[in-house]
């Protein structure tokens, strides 16, 4: 299991009460800042989980600068191909 997610279950490795919220990204520089701002303005409680892609733009180094100042944004680099966010499994729509 990742660090950034047994961080976020606490000590005990079981779910906790806190809030994680995702956000994969992929060449999101210009948008990372904004959105991470918004998103903790919105829910202050709450952890942001950035799951960047290997972006080229240099978002993944964005995101460890927040991380840097703020406790509650933590990162995970996905070195892998990008484009977390589409399903890699065959994917049923209908009936």
């Amino acid at each position: 299991m990742n660090k950034e997610v047994m961080l976020a279950m606490g000590d005990s490795g079981a779910a906790t009460d806190r809030v994680i919220i995702v956000m994969p990204t992929y060449n999101e520089r210009q948008n990372l800042d904004g959105m991470a701002s918004r998103i903790r303005e919105s829910v202050p409680d709450a952890d942001l989980l950035v799951v960047d892609d290997n972006s080229p733009d240099g978002t993944g180094d964005l995101a460890d600068k927040l991380a840097e100042v703020d406790p509650h944004v933590h990162v995970m680099h996905r070195r892998r191909r990008p484009a977390s966010a589409v399903p890699t499994w065959p994917v049923h729509l209908g009936a």
